[in-house]
């Protein structure tokens, strides 16, 4: 069988070249597949791609041979489903990698946001010691609002209590290991109003898209900061900018976006951190994202099709 991997960086290319070895069964490209391009993959019968890949009906059908699509992310909304479903084409994804890494990413832009880290160190290399203007904020003591807990959201809280904070979330499924651990679930509302520091895990449904919408973000207090390594589909990035202008949010720190890259103003304001979707990207996050990869492709040649997804 001919395998295609699209959005193969130099790791994922030597990660392939260690599983695989130097054979002509394999094809690499950097590029992301489009409709535009998607003939690229014309010979291939499986095909491995990341969240930039863009696998419309139109596209699949520039696929003649496709059977098999092995997605290296959790999110699968960059493949339409119901046509791959039509044309037979299995696909499956990988689960789990971001568990811990987004989580410590998570704190790493909060904290960053909340100590004025950026704007210290450019302090200190423009020869300009003086601490005045940088008083952080501590989270020790302080409310931490998780919205969404599942495996995520639930390592968030499990750091924010490791912080000291007094933990509330809000999700439509409680876990009740968090509330054995004095973590109060509350409504969506009452975390926003009450929250110092806010963290957005909430998985992008019909549902959760756009639910910080301009009304819930004016429920946050002025002093709050507000994290997303979530979806960027949840937050309404407009409103956010908004409020983040207005002064009543006090900061954001972003790692997803609604469009990626991101563009507009959000990209001029000195109170938002960002960073390019990077909250899984660690030694152990790349490792798990290849290795269940190489694993979901063995299964399907194998007979057997392994983490498959449906529509």
């Amino acid at each position: 069988m001919k395998i295609f991997v699209a959005e193969a960086d130099n790791e994922v290319d030597n990660e392939c070249k260690r599983f695989f070895g130097e054979t002509n069964g394999i094809s690499l490209t950097e590029e992301s597949l489009t409709e535009e391009n998607a003939s690229l993959a014309k010979d291939a019968d499986i095909l491995s791609v990341f969240i930039y890949s863009k696998l419309t009906e139109g596209a699949l059908n520039k696929m003649p041979k496709l059977k098999f699509i092995s997605t290296r992310s959790t999110g699968y909304d960059h493949v339409d489903l119901r046509a791959a479903q039509k044309k037979g084409i299995i696909t499956s994804n990988v689960v789990g990698y971001g568990t811990l890494p987004v989580p410590e990413h998570t704190f790493a832009l909060l904290l960053s946001l909340s100590r004025k880290i950026k704007m210290a160190d450019r302090r200190v290399r423009e020869g300009n010691f003086d601490y005045h203007g940088l008083m952080g904020t501590q989270i020790y003591g302080k409310t931490f609002g998780v919205l969404g807990t599942g495996a995520i959201g639930t390592r968030v809280a499990e750091l924010a209590l490791a912080f000291g904070a007094n933990v509330l979330a809000y999700d439509v499924v409680v876990n009740r290991v968090l509330v054995d651990k004095g973590i109060k679930y509350v409504t969506l509302e009452d975390a926003l109003k009450e929250s110092d520091f806010v963290s957005l895990n909430l998985p992008l449904l019909p549902s959760t898209r756009g639910l910080l919408s301009e009304s819930k973000l004016a429920l946050m207090k002025k002093s709050a900061y507000l994290v997303n390594t979530g979806r960027g589909g949840v937050l309404d990035e407009n409103a956010l900018v908004k409020m983040l202008k207005e002064g009543r949010i006090a900061g954001a720190a972003l790692d997803v976006f609604a469009e990626e890259p991101p563009r507009g103003e959000l990209l001029q304001l000195d109170n938002v951190l960002l960073s390019p979707h990077i909250g899984w990207y660690t030694d152990a996050g790349f490792s798990e994202i290849m290795k269940q990869t190489f694993e979901n492709i063995n299964a399907f040649m194998g007979g057997k099709p392994i983490r498959v997804v449906k529509p």
